[in-house]
């Protein structure tokens, strides 16, 4: 800059944005803090409330110093002040949707997800009929919305979805947040002994979406907080929306009191994405990355991923980018050869003898009982179970399968598949080791073991 020429007023907020550059520019400088240099060439930093004053001089003392330095050709020193005039109005206030006071704005995921995006199946039906009834009418919803089930399956699609649309009617202040960023704050709040001013940021929620509260499993201080602060909400009749990996019954390490508040309105269970759902993602991201695959490449894909959804999204990319790279279209044979090398090391072989040992100790029957004549209930129910996983885990033929459980044929293996298949259907509890469990979690409980080792 030319000596003697003043830089115009809001160049020094502009140089410091561009050198804290994208989402934090726009979080931490924004109309609640304002930047000035003075005659003598320091910097004077201006900032709606203590804490938001404290983070940005203690965070951005750096960007700021050398914004201001490029400007005036010296090195300043800085000081701040509180100016609460740069706090939003009540009417401001009233019309906003961020559900985060000045002092913390609200993260904002990157890509926002779409209700109207989510694919909808037998696997998640449930959960997604929940949403939009919450979404239409949100004062109506009893208790807390728990979304379960595990990794990958779409709660976070969902929760986050409902989160944007409830903001882009602008009738609700809602704040969409995770647990782990819950306990960040919280944990910071504690180090500067400003817990008040983390406790205020919920002051003006009218829904708090939570994602991930199985989180919160083992962590003490962290359970208090959280229950406090749904009590303190509850009373003012804020709404709630959650996810969990798991059912909060079956989180050892939480409080009685936080898992009765959580189950205290409607849990709705995501299940792994169903054949119909994986297929219909897979072709889906395959539009949107105007992928070269051919139709049966893209099922394989999506047939091939039970786990999840991220799983398909990701076998998908796999395969665009080999064609994109081989300049070429991919076709199922080629698929299966990418894919097998994309996992090859990384997948765990079971054995059948895998399956026996560990169904045999979830139901407390033996090996040999499994492998027996015995029609019992007691123990022809673990053994249509051990024949289901080992369809699903195993590369095993249905005549492999009913040889190694008694020298079966294999109509034995597809009946044992159907008797699971009506209990999944039903979700009737069973007696398991001693707890009432259902189809799903037990199918749950044994492929997880199994993976593990």
């Amino acid at each position: 800059m030319p000596p003697g020429q003043e830089p115009p007023p809001a160049a020094l907020t502009d140089a410091v944005r561009a050198a804290v550059g994208g989402g934090r520019a726009a979080r931490w400088f924004g109309p609640q803090v304002d930047l000035r240099l003075t005659d003598s060439g320091d910097v004077l930093v201006r900032a709606a409330t203590p804490y938001l004053l404290k983070h940005v001089l203690k965070t951005f003392r750096g960007e700021i110093a050398d914004a201001a330095e490029s400007l005036t050709g010296r090195r300043p020193t800085l000081d701040g002040t509180v100016d609460e005039s740069l706090a939003p109005t009540a009417s401001r206030r009233e019309q906003t949707t961020d559900a985060a006071p000045p002092d913390v704005p609200h993260d904002e995921p990157r890509t926002p997800f779409r209700l109207d995006d989510f694919i909808v199946g037998p696997c998640n039906e449930l959960g997604h009929s929940a949403v939009r009834r919450f979404a239409e009418a949100p004062g109506l919803a009893f208790g807390p919305l728990l979304l379960c089930g595990p990794v990958g399956v779409g709660k976070s699609h969902l929760l986050r979805g409902l989160a944007a649309e409830l903001k882009r009617e602008g009738r609700l202040r809602v704040m969409a947040m995770s647990a782990v960023d819950f306990c960040n704050r919280f944990k910071q709040a504690l180090a500067e002994h400003n817990t008040a001013a983390f406790r205020s940021r919920f002051n003006s929620v009218n829904v708090l979406c939570l994602d991930g509260v199985d989180f919160f499993d083992g962590t003490k201080s962290f359970q208090t907080e959280l229950l406090q602060t749904i009590e303190r909400l509850e009373e003012r009749g804020v709404r709630f929306v959650m996810t969990s990996g798991r059912n909060p019954q079956t989180l050892t390490k939480l409080s009685d009191e936080l898992i009765s508040r959580l189950l205290s309105g409607i849990v709705c269970r995501i299940d792994k994405p169903c054949q119909a759902v994986r297929r219909r993602v897979a072709a889906e991201n395959c539009r949107q990355l105007g992928a070269d695959l051919s139709a049966e490449a893209v099922r394989y894909a999506a047939d091939r991923s039970a786990d999840s959804v991220r799983q398909v999204l990701g076998a998908v990319q796999s395969l665009d980018a080999h064609a994109r790279l081989l300049g070429k279209k991919i076709g199922v044979t080629q698929a299966r050869q990418i894919l097998a090398k994309l996992h090859q090391g990384r997948v765990r072989v079971v054995s059948l003898g895998e399956i026996e040992a560990a169904v045999s100790q979830l139901f407390g029957v033996t090996g040999e009982e499994l492998r027996s004549s015995s029609r019992s209930r007691r123990v022809s129910r673990p053994r249509h179970f051990a024949m289901c996983v080992a369809r699903r885990m195993t590369s095993s033929a249905y005549h492999e399968i009913g040889a190694h459980f008694g020298g079966r044929n294999h109509s034995t293996v597809v009946a044992a598949e159907k008797s699971v298949g009506k209990l999944l259907d039903s979700e009737e509890p069973m007696s398991v080791g001693g707890q009432e469990l259902s189809a799903r979690d037990v199918l749950a409980r044994l492929e997880e073991r199994l993976r593990a080792g």
